[in-house]
């Protein structure tokens, strides 16, 4: 498992997001990029995924960019994106591939069926 910039271990998904400038904070003092951590409820890699899914439903509105990963894969293969938003809009839908973690989730229509770039 490979090191942070602040040495914390990387944990197995993360979510990179840029806020619109006029949109409504998700959390409390949040900044207009950044990159939310899976682990920061659970170490259980369904509950992270689905944390993360969770908010990309709630607020891909307010968002230019969303991308969540899977860190697991290198940098630079291209299968390490899982889901890629574009002011609201899925560019890259990898959710599918990763089926057996959400099975229990239900997907809004937009991030249930695969598209790849």
């Amino acid at each position: 498992m490979s090191i942070t910039i602040e040495k914390k271990p990387r944990c197995r998904f993360d979510m990179f997001t840029r806020r619109k400038k006029n949109s409504i904070e998700p959390v409390k003092n949040a900044k207009e990029e950044f990159t939310y951590r899976g682990d920061k409820y659970s170490t259980d890699p369904s509950k992270m995924l689905k944390l993360l899914v969770g908010m990309v439903k709630n607020y891909h509105r307010q968002y230019v960019v969303m991308e969540l990963y899977d860190n697991t894969k290198p940098k630079g293969d291209p299968d390490r994106i899982i889901l890629k938003m574009l002011n609201g809009i899925p560019k890259i839908n990898r959710l599918p591939d990763y089926a057996e973690l959400i099975i229990d989730y239900p997907l809004p229509e937009y991030l249930s069926y695969e598209m790849k770039d």
